[in-house]
Parts: structure tokens; C-alpha cells; sequence
């Protein structure tokens, strides 16, 4: 090749990648030079104090120059580089120039390259230039498996958006792999070719692994029958259990077990017996992970299938259902049946929701409760009855995601079953329904069962409905029972509100009742518990006659203790206001007490509210 020509050298000699100019006349010589620069700008920029401007400008000029000539400069280049705008830039060029050798570089990049953004550059050009390379390159360190598992890990994760039609019978093979962890990726990404050949495929898998799961049941099951026997004994369990196998027309792993059973018992060979007995355990346990996982994922793989119209629904529904009636399948198989599942089959969905799997009617609920469908009402409704508080709590959650949840409020506020009007409040609350404070207004005034009521008060201080609070403020009065005065004086306490502390603060004091003293204390401290909205000097004298009121009880250890723990989240505007705090605290402490009166606990979480105030102070 003959040397560059002059202009070109000349500038690079004297070249300042500061210059405007002097980038513009680049790449003008650069492009009259043609792929002979290459022969001079090559060594400039491989070298370690090549400027980072003129690398930039040659990658560039790459990118619009893509000549097979840049492969063996960028493949050197780029192994180094740091600057990812660089990088970036030279792999795209790469990925231009699309010749074999540069394809190999950049395979070679995505594998030394290894930080996630360098490494997913390459990738990203390795997939736009030749996706089928780019498929056998990542199918390839899939196959690594658990000797590599970040490598499989990433290659599956590169993988799943390179899967097409063709790409079936490669991962069938990458299927049978030994390899826990390839298996399991090759299963997802089968998954993930949208035909209806891999949907076929993973139908007839799905039934295959369930009655190999079957089969290793009844094998465990016969190993716990087979073991300890001898002699004549072993050989007439064996030859029993053969026979059921006949009935059966078994011809799977338990068979050839028994089989080779019957050769060893008739050899009379003890030892031998018992090793194999120990080895078939061994083998089951291996198989049992395999199998489990291979039916959850089959499952769901075969169900985002049948949505995406590949395989009909009602082909797939009968495996799934078989496969949980007779638990091969865990929640992969309830996710799925959850999907396909019509809204109207009640029975199916109580497959799915009454299960006495937990584990099992979660899954299924989160799911149903995504579909979001009008039809599934009654099965959620049903849901939030389940006997975990959490899960009734997530159905209920669900169930507010349906249309007018006012109105299945109303509808259940409204049945005779306190259990149903119960879950009324839970999901009012839940879902924030502040349309129907009026009339949980009216129940709270005027509902006969005392302990409704309550409930009522603890659901409106639950929706912090301030517009309430001038009603709840008069019903506290001294005719109402203690009860309920607590609950009321909590309601209002529970709006964090100031202006409503304050009305709560005047019935206490009108009351002169130390529990709704210290309520009131409560209710102080969490509208004043930010600093934003911090206790202002005015109201002190107010927060500080509460606290007193409070401490005038009978029995004034337990109580003092909690209005101490509620003042701990209070935020005060003024300094001098916690030093009268912590004088009133340190006297509650050197009162004489009774032996054992104060729990050391107790003492020192109070201890740990006047450091923090100490501390707060300087």
C-alpha cells in the first residue's frame, strides 16, 4: 500500500484536536485520502498518549469511512478504550464495515469488555449486524451453564430477544442438557419463540414431565416399601409392584427400576440391593427439582402461548388443571390456569382460590386480580374471606380495582352479616373512599350496636376525614360510655390534623379524663411531627396542660410512659419548650415509686427520648 499522502500527514503532524479548523480540514483530507490513511492515522491513535479528540475524530470518521481496513485498528483500539462515547462509536463502525473479521472482533469485544455497558454496546451491534451469528454466539455461553453462570445468565438474557422460528430445534437440543441451569433457560426461551410449533412443542412437554412426576412419585413411594426387605420378601414386593406396573401399561423410570430389582434380588445380592436403593433415592431427589420446575415453566410458557393466539385455550386448560389436581405443579401452573381460566368458570376459579395450598391461591389471586374483569366480582369477592389476613387483605385490594367501588362499598356496608359489613370498612378504608364519610357519619352517631360504632370511629380516623371531626368532637361528651369515648378521641387523634388536635384538646380538658388527656398528647405530637409542621410557642401551654392532665391518673406510671413515647416524635419550634419537656419528664423519673414499678426497659427507652431531645437541642 503506498504511503499517505502528504496534506494528510502534514496535519496530522501539527494537529490540534482543539482547532475547529483543523477537524474540518481532517476530515476532508481523511476523505480525498481514502482507505490509505488508514495506513498513517492507524499507528497515531494505537498509541497510549494518542489525544482523546483525534481518537474521537477517527472513530467518526470510521463510522461514515467503514472500510474493511478499520477491523484490525478498532479490534486493538477498542480493547482499551475507556471513553464509552469513543467506544460506542467504534463498534458501530464495526458493525458497519459487517465483515467476518469484524464480526469476530466484536465477539472477541463482548467477552473482554465485560463492565454491563460496554458489554451491552457490543451486544446491541452484534444483534443489527448478523442476529443469527449473534444467536449461535450467545446460544454458545448459554451452554456454559453453572461452570460460567454470569455468562449463561447474560447470554439467556441476550438471548431472549434474538428467538425466532428457526431457533426451535437448537434450544430443543440445549433442553436435554444435564445442566440444571441451562435447562431452565433453554425452557423460557422455547417459551418465548411466538410459534404455534413451540406451542405444540411445550404442550407435549408439559404432559411428559407431569407423568414423570407421577411416575417419580409412585418410585418414591415403592423405595419406601422395598427397603429393609430380603430374600423372598424383596422378591415378592418387586414382583408386586411389577404387576401394578402391567396394569398400569408403565413403561417409565419405576419399571426399569423394578426390573433391574427383580434381576438383583433373584442374584441374591445384598449389598448390591442396598446401594441401588440408596442411588434411586438419590436420583429421584435430583429429578424432583428438575421435574417441578419443568411443569411450572412449561406451564406459563404454554399460557402466554394460548394469549397470544398461538395454541387454542381449551387444549391447554385440561393440562393445567390435572397438573395442579394433582400437584406436579406449584405456582407456576396456578399463574397459568389464572390466566386462561374464563371469568364465569366458578369452578375453576375455586380451583385456583380454595386451594389448600397457600402458596398456590396467592399466585392465582394476583394474577385474577390483574385481569381486572367484572365477571371475576364474585370469585374475588369470595377471595377476601381467605383465612390469611393478608392474602382476604390482597383480594380486597384487587377487588377496589373493578369499576364503582362506591357502590360494592355500599353493598356490602349494607348486608345483614356483621363479617361482610366488616370487610365494607376494611375496603373503605383500603381504598380511600372518602365519598361515604357521610354516611359513616350517620352509623357512628346513630348506630345501636356499640361496638359497630367503633369500628366506624377507627375507619374514619383511618381516612383522616377532618370534615367529620366536628361532629365526633361533640359526640365526645361524658354521657358516652368509656369506650367509646376512647375511640372517639382516637378517631380524631388519627387525622393529624393541628386544627382538630386542637378541638380534641378542648374536650379533654372539658372531660379532665387522664386517658383522653394522653390522647389528646398523641394527637398533638403526630400533626406537629415534621419539622415543616412543627409545634408553634402559642400552642405549648396547651400540649403542656395535657400532658399534666394525663399524669394526674391513679395508677400514672403506664400512662406517663406512653405520652413520653408519643412526645418522642414531636417536633417544637422553640428550644426552650423541650428544656420544660424534659424537666417534666426527669421529675416523672425521680418520683418515688413502689419496687419493680418501672420495667428497665421501659426506663431506658425514656432515657433514649431525653438524649434525643439533648441532642436535638445543641
Amino acid at each position: 500500500m503506498p504511503a499517505a499522502p502528504d496534506p494528510l500527514r502534514t496535519l496530522l503532524d501539527q494537529f490540534d484536536d482543539g482547532d475547529r479548523a483543523h477537524r474540518l480540514a481532517f476530515f476532508r483530507a481523511f476523505h480525498e485520502a481514502g482507505p490509505e490513511a488508514l495506513e498513517e492515522l492507524g499507528p497515531r491513535i494505537l498509541r497510549p498518549t494518542a489525544p482523546k479528540g483525534l481518537r474521537l475524530l477517527a472513530v467518526e470518521a470510521g463510522y461514515y469511512h467503514p472500510w474493511p481496513g478499520w477491523t484490525p485498528i478498532l479490534a486493538r483500539m477498542l480493547r482499551h478504550e475507556t471513553d464509552f462515547g469513543i467506544f460506542r462509536t467504534g463498534t458501530e463502525t464495526l458493525g458497519r464495515v459487517r465483515t467476518p473479521k469484524a464480526l469476530e472482533a466484536l465477539r472477541e469485544l463482548s467477552v473482554i469488555r465485560a463492565a454491563p455497558q460496554f458489554q451491552g454496546q457490543v451486544v446491541d451491534v452484534l444483534v443489527r449486524a448478523d442476529p443469527a451469528e449473534a444467536f449461535r454466539f450467545h446460544l454458545g455461553r448459554l451452554l456454559e451453564g453453572s461452570r460460567n453462570p454470569s455468562a449463561a445468565n447474560e447470554a439467556a438474557h441476550r438471548l431472549t430477544g434474538l428467538v425466532d422460528a428457526g431457533s426451535l430445534v437448537q434450544l430443543q437440543s440445549a433442553l436435554r442438557h444435564p445442566d440444571l441451569l441451562i435447562f431452565r433457560h433453554a425452557l423460557r426461551l422455547i417459551a418465548a419463540v411466538p410459534t404455534s410449533e413451540s406451542a405444540a412443542f411445550l404442550a407435549g412437554f408439559l404432559e411428559e414431565s407431569h407423568l414423570a412426576a407421577l411416575d417419580d412419585r409412585a418410585f418414591k413411594a415403592a423405595l419406601v416399601t422395598l427397603r429393609g426387605l430380603q430374600g423372598t420378601a424383596l422378591r415378592e414386593a418387586v414382583h408386586a409392584h411389577l404387576e401394578a406396573q402391567e396394569d398400569a401399561a408403565s413403561t417409565g423410570t419405576l419399571h426399569r427400576f423394578l426390573v433391574e430389582m427383580q434381576s438383583l434380588a433373584l442374584e441374591g445380592k445384598a449389598a448390591r440391593i442396598s446401594a441401588r436403593l440408596t442411588e434411586a433415592g438419590e436420583e429421584i431427589h435430583l429429578r424432583a427439582r428438575r421435574l417441578g420446575f419443568a411443569v411450572d415453566a412449561a406451564a406459563e410458557g404454554l399460557a402466554g402461548l394460548a394469549i397470544q393466539g398461538l395454541i387454542p385455550p381449551a387444549e391447554v386448560i385440561p393440562l393445567l388443571e390435572r397438573a395442579l389436581c394433582e400437584q406436579t405443579g406449584r405456582e407456576g401452573v396456578a399463574r397459568a390456569l389464572a390466566r386462561l381460566a374464563p371469568a364465569g368458570d366458578e369452578a375453576r376459579l375455586d380451583l385456583l382460590l380454595a386451594h389448600t395450598d397457600a402458596a398456590i391461591r396467592v399466585a392465582a389471586l394476583e394474577v385474577l386480580g390483574e385481569r381486572r374483569e367484572e365477571a371475576l366480582r364474585p370469585a374475588l369477592l369470595r377471595a377476601c374471606g381467605d383465612a390469611i389476613q393478608d392474602h382476604a387483605q390482597r383480594a380486597l385490594f384487587h377487588l377496589g380495582r373493578l369499576s364503582d367501588p362506591v357502590s360494592q362499598a355500599r353493598e356490602l356496608l349494607g348486608r345483614p352479616m356483621p363479617a361482610d359489613r366488616d370487610l365494607g370498612l376494611r375496603f373503605v378504608v383500603l381504598h380511600g373512599l372518602g365519598d361515604l364519610i357521610p354516611e359513616l357519619l350517620e352509623e357512628a352517631e346513630h348506630a345501636p350496636r356499640e361496638e359497630w360504632r367503633i369500628q366506624v370511629l377507627q375507619a374514619l380516623g383511618a381516612l383522616k376525614a377532618t370534615q367529620a371531626a366536628p361532629l365526633l368532637a361533640s359526640l365526645l361528651h361524658s354521657g358516652q360510655s368509656p369506650r367509646l369515648q376512647s375511640a372517639l378521641a382516637e378517631a380524631l387523634r388519627d387525622m393529624e390534623d393541628p386544627a382538630v388536635a386542637l378541638r380534641l384538646c378542648d374536650r379533654a380538658t372539658a372531660l379532665k379524663q387522664p386517658l383522653i388527656h394522653a390522647v389528646a398528647v398523641e394527637a398533638l405530637a403526630r400533626a406537629h411531627a415534621t419539622p415543616a409542621t412543627a409545634l408553634p410557642p402559642e400552642t405549648f401551654p396547651e400540649l403542656r396542660d395535657q400532658v399534666m392532665g394525663a399524669w394526674e391518673d391513679r395508677n400514672p406510671w403506664p400512662l406517663r410512659l406512653r405520652v413520653i413515647l408519643a412526645l418522642e416524635g414531636l417536633h417544637l419550634q422553640a428550644s426552650a419548650d423541650r428544656a420544660i419537656l424534659a424537666g417534666l419528664v426527669q421529675e416523672t423519673l425521680n418520683g418515688k415509686r413502689p419496687a419493680n414499678a418501672r420495667a428497665p426497659a421501659d426506663l431506658a427507652r425514656v432515657q433514649n427520648v431525653l438524649r434525643e431531645w439533648a441532642r436535638v437541642g445543641d
